[in-house]
Formats: structure tokens, sequence, C-alpha cells
């Protein structure tokens, strides 16, 4: 059966192909025609058709997420841009990507992720939840490969992701869904959306429920979105947009290669010669609430003016009990941001001319409590550190010619870091702080060949600021600065061309290479009994390449690909030529849209990801994560309308993740008594949803 599924896509392949010749643009339906003029709002921090920017930027549309079957955004982004995630227990809530070849534990910091244009990035050694921006209510989402040192700071090293949520409908449009799955999942969401005159507002609401795949993996999440926008003249805009979010997951903890062949779906059970020990009541319960307002006022001569404020609250509840000595820990995250923005477009010389300039002024503050019982009775310890920065950029992009654009950019940065820790007794522990100030540059070019093609590069200075934890210890016996970390800066070199010969056809190919200095990684040959063993190595190099292509054959079939070539490298010190953990070499990804007729379509994805090695091994000396293949079927069903009602829209969908069960994982480690653990991924799962619009 694979080897039939695997067959059908390459005959997909050879038929688009074989007819491109045909160029049957002007019977293609709307849905399929590739979009050669999208505009992009992350790349350029304005307004940008995505064909004259010198990068890799992917677009992915509100009619490209329905039609994905994603039930959460990590889904969409693997599915729609290749991009590669790990998770610890199955789900997608807590999944950490990674981009570029970046990996070890800390890969994710690499990515900077935004909402809206504000940061949603955590500033300790951790994850962003996904769940906390239902995806019923997200416009479109913007990806941006490799470096935007210049125009977002910390974390944008490996690229940028921006969710835009939906702020705007003409008229009145309401929405619900309710989508059901395997492992009692159960899914509701609501929404609606509208604009009259100078208001418009969106809502949306989102319920999940799964007892998950395997023991240990139940998890839940209640939220919603908010977005209301007014226009107080025509040139003068006010927008305000929120989501919260509570969700609760357990953890399973990993499982060896014996302990997977006996039962997959269990959790971690009691090893004596471990110092790790059974998984009860492992568990997490967070609160998120993100704000932000928005004043643009537009000009005619003097520019666009844009203040943009931001406001996030995390509160995470963190009980493990397996631990060597057993953690409850309450932490709470407060960040407060105010960006001021203005964009000049002028012509200088008679040359049209592109002028971004801003300051991103950060205040985040993080407070733990430690407690000896999940009741939260006892407290044992406190701690509060703070993470300050405050960055001018500038940004120019220039017309040298109408069909060659020149950019140039600069930014300037200083962070500080300052910390303290306090006993039950309130007698202090340490007190320190730390400042650090890095710049970074870019200079691009872009060659149009109309709006057909183009060929670009670039070169950038890049930095990545350490995390909190990274850069203060505040959990051990030794709590302090650690003053000899610094932070990570590297130089990022790309170059690549997009070629839409029709408009039905389209490809893209980016070769990159990042070498940094500095990079932070836990080494894996401190003793057991140190604090803080994250540590500057010396130099990494991580290049690889890009290559995508979509193809409409009429309104019959739509074939998109991507492949996705990476390799970390350790290239001096202890492990010099040793290759990064957590770096697949290869991915690969083929999916294929066959338009039946009765208003069904079929759709079959496949996901290849090649082996990586596991955290911890830097020697390259343990077996590594195997290589895997997913394949996904969804039947879909959407008629013109509801029965005889014209003013109701459905949409429904069956399909089977995973269609052959494949046994993966996505992580593994060795701990300190050398064990090797594993984290299953999910099966074999089912899932159907139906949607109504009005």
């Amino acid at each position: 059966m694979k080897k039939i599924i695997f067959i059908l896509f390459y005959l997909f392949f050879i038929l688009t192909n074989i007819s491109i010749a045909r160029d049957n643009e002007n019977s293609t339906s709307n849905n399929d025609v590739i979009m050669l003029n999208q505009v992009s709002v992350t790349a350029t921090r304005d307004k940008e058709l995505t064909y004259k920017i010198p990068a890799n930027v992917t677009v992915i549309t509100e009619k490209e997420i329905k039609k994905s079957g994603a039930e959460n955004i990590p889904e969409v982004l693997n599915k729609k841009a290749n991009i590669h995630f790990k998770a610890f227990n199955g789900q997608s809530s807590q999944a950490s990507l990674s981009m570029r070849a970046f990996g070890g534990d800390n890969a994710f910091g690499k990515t900077l992720v935004l909402l809206n244009g504000r940061r949603l990035n955590r500033p300790d050694m951790a994850g962003i939840n996904w769940l906390q921006v239902p995806i019923q209510q997200v416009e479109r989402i913007e990806v941006v490969r490799g470096s935007s040192t210049v125009l977002y700071g910390d974390s944008a090293v490996a690229g940028v992701i921006n969710i835009i949520t939906k702020k705007d409908y003409k008229n009145i449009k309401s929405q619900a869904s309710i989508i059901l799955g395997s492992n009692d999942t159960y899914i509701e969401r609501a929404g609606i959306i509208s604009s009259k005159e100078k208001f418009s507002f969106a809502v949306n609401a989102e319920n999940y429920d799964t007892d998950g795949w395997k023991q240990r993996t139940a998890s839940y999440s209640r939220g919603g979105g908010l977005n209301i926008g007014y226009n107080v003249t025509d040139t003068l805009m006010l927008n305000f947009d929120g989501s919260y979010n509570k969700n609760m997951y357990e953890m399973p903890g990993g499982l060896t290669k014996a302990e997977m062949a006996e039962n997959r779906k269990q959790y971690q059970p009691a090893r004596p010669a471990s110092f790790l020990k059974a998984h009860p009541e492992d568990f997490s319960e967070n609160k998120y609430i993100d704000l932000g307002l928005r004043l643009e006022k537009i000009t005619d001569n003097f520019g666009d003016f844009e203040l943009k404020f931001a406001y996030g609250n995390k509160n995470i509840e963190l009980n493990m009990p397996s631990e060597y000595i057993p953690s409850y820990t309450s932490r709470k995250i407060d960040t407060i941001g105010f960006l001021p923005k203005y964009v000049l477009e002028s012509n200088i010389f008679n040359l049209k001319n592109n002028l971004v300039m801003g300051v991103d002024i950060y205040n985040e503050k993080l407070d733990l409590n430690k407690y000896n019982e999940k009741e939260r009775i006892t407290k044992t310890d406190s701690a509060e550190v703070k993470k300050n920065s405050i960055g001018f950029y500038l940004r120019d992009e220039i017309n040298i010619k109408k069909d060659i654009i020149a950019a140039i950019g600069f930014r300037k940065e200083k962070v500080k870091f300052t910390g303290k820790e306090f006993e039950a007794n309130a007698n202090q522990k340490f007190y320190g702080d730390d400042t650090f100030r890095e710049q970074a540059f870019e200079l691009g070019l872009t060659k149009l060949f109309g709006e057909k093609a183009k060929i670009f590069g670039k070169f950038s200075r890049v930095y990545r600021m350490p995390f909190i934890d990274e850069k203060i210890y505040y959990q051990g016996y030794k709590p302090g600065v650690k003053y000899d970390l610094k932070p990570e800066t590297g130089k990022s070199y790309e170059m690549g061309f997009l070629f839409s010969p029709t408009k039905l056809f389209n490809t893209s190919l980016t070769l990159f290479q990042i070498n940094m200095q500095d990079e932070i990684f836990c080494n894996p040959n401190a003793p057991f009994t140190a604090d803080n063993a994250n540590e500057n190595f010396d130099k990494t190099m991580h290049k690889g390449l890009e290559f995508s292509a979509s193809y409409a054959m009429g309104e019959i079939v739509k074939f998109n690909g991507n492949y996705i070539y990476n390799k970390g490298q350790f290239k001096s010190g202890e492990f010099d030529g040793k290759e990064i953990p957590f770096v697949p070499n290869n991915r690969l990804g083929l999916s294929t849209n066959i338009y039946l007729p009765y208003n069904l379509s079929i759709s079959v994805s496949m996901q290849y990801t090649d082996k990586a090695y596991i955290g911890s091994d830097f020697d390259n000396s343990e077996e590594k994560l195997a290589a895997y293949t997913v394949y996904d079927f969804y039947v879909k069903y959407n008629p013109d309308k509801f029965f005889f009602n014209d003013t109701i829209k459905l949409s429904s969908y069956i399909g089977v993740k995973n269609l052959f069960n494949k046994e993966y994982s996505t992580m593994g480690f060795e701990d300190y008594s050398g064990i090797l653990s594993y984290y299953p991924s999910q099966g074999v799962n089912f899932i159907a949803g139906i949607t109504f619009d009005f």
C-alpha cells in the first residue's frame, strides 16, 4: 500500500510537468491560481510585494489553512512551510520548532514568533504555547526564512513567523465548527467577524479536549480572541487585539527502546538505576493573556507613523514529582512592549526609496516561587529575574533601476539582565546584573524579471541574546549570574531565485550559510552537580538549501512540493567536525489535491524527515533518531450551498493522520545515567470536522 501511494505521488508529479505545456491557466479556478503578488508585512516591517523582497517568504492564507485540515498552527506550518517540530508528548500545543539547521535544546530561540507584530517568544528557556492563538482567528501566517535581526533583534537569526489575525469583513460573517477525532478528541469553535463604515471587529472562541494518544498525554485548552478596528479618520486608524488561553497538559516522560518495544503508549516507568522516577502526576497548567494596541497615522508628504503597545501575562504552574528532588513551581511572566515606527516612501534623485525606522522597547519580568507540594502551601524559595531591552533599527530600500532593488539596514540594541533569589526566610541568596550591547546590519539586492521571476542575495550580521535562565541560574544550589556567558553572534549569507512562468506554476530555490560564534549549548560533559552547564561554544556552521514548487493542472489537480537540506556542524573545539543534535539533514514534503465532481476533493500528503542525532549527543556516538515518513489522507465535501439555503456554506472533511501508523520519535536524550530516552509520536488517528459559514 505504501508503494502504491508513493507511485501515485510521482505519477501526479509527472502529469503536472507534462501538462505544463498545455498552458490551461484560463480554465483554472481562482482557488488554484498561484498568487504572484502576495503582500508581506513581516519581511520589511512594511507592506511589500513578496516577489520584491530579498528573502524566502511564504504566505499561508486563510483558505490554505482551512483546506489543510490542520487542528492547530504547528500542523499548518509543518504541512504548508515544511517547518520541523519536535514534541515530548506527541501533542502540538508545546511543540518546539527549528529552522535553518539550528538544533540543540534551544533551537526554538533562533526563530522569532510574532502575533500581529508582537513577540510571543518567552524570555526563559521554553517554547511558546501555540494554542494561545485559536486557528480560526488567523487570517494568514507569514514565514520569513533567514536573518531578520536588523528589523526584529533578538531571536530572529533563522527567521520570523508572524501570525496575523482577522480584523474585518464586509457585512457580517459567522462561523461555527465541530471536530471529532481519535482518543476522545473534541474541538468546538465559533466566531463572528464584521465591519461597518469606520468600525470592524472579530471575535473567536475555541474549546479543545483530548485524552491523548498514550498514557499521561491528556490535555485541554479554553481560549478565544478579539480584534477591534476603528478608523478615526481616513488617515488615522486605531486597532486593539487580544487573546486569552487556559490550558493543561500531562507529561509522560521518555521511554527506552526496550520500553517502547514492550508498550510505546505507556508513561515512563520507575528505573531504580536512574535518577528518573515514575511520572504519575507530572503536569502543567497555564494561563496566557496577550494584548495589543496600535495607532497609525498616514500623511501624504511626511510618511506614516505607528505607535504599538504590547502586553503579555503568563502564569505557568509546573508539577514535576518525577525529578530527583520533586519540584513544584509557579512562574509569572509579564511582558510590556512599546514599538514606535516610522515609514517614509519618497523619491531620491528620481529613484524610488522606502525607509523604515523605529525603536523596540521590551521590559520582561519573571517571578518564580518554589514549593514542597503541589498544593503550594510551603514556599521554599523565590526568585525575580528581568530582561530589559531597547533596540533602534533603520532599513532603507532604493530602486537603483526599475528592476533592481538594493536594501541596507542597521540595528543597535542594549539588553540588561537582573536577577535575585530569596530563601523562604527572606535571606537573599544572590543579586546580580549584566548588560550587553550588540549590533546587526544587512545588505540585500534583488533583481526582478517582470512579475514572473527574481533573483536575490543578502548578507547580514546576526545575534541572539541568552535566555534569562541561560544567563542567570535561579533554581539550583549555587544560584547567580553567569558572567562569562556571552551573546551568540554570526554572519548570514543567502541567495536564491523565484520563478513563476505562468499563474499556475511557481518554483523557488534558496541557498544559505550561517557562521555562528559563541553559540550556546548545555555542555554534555559537565558533571551532574554543575549548576547551569550552558556554555558558549566556539564556532558552528549552519548551511543548506530550500526548494519549493507548486502547480495547478486546470481544475483537476493541484500539486505542492518542498525539499529542505540542512546541516549543522561544530567547526572548532572538542566536537570539531561533529553534527549538531536534532538537525535532520533532509526533509521532503509532497501534497496533492484532486478535485472531483459533486463538490468532493481528495487530499494526500507525505512528510519525510531524515535521521538526526539525539539531544546531548555532541560527539555523535549514539544511535540517531530514526528517519520517518508520515502520510495523511483527507476526503472533503464543500457544496455551493447548504441544502436549499444560499446564505449558509457548508464544509466538511474526514481524514486519517499517520495513515500507515508509522512508529517514530521526534525527540530523544541521553541522561546523566547514560540512559537513552525517546518520546514516541502519535500513531494513526482519525479526524472529522464540519464547519458552517453564515
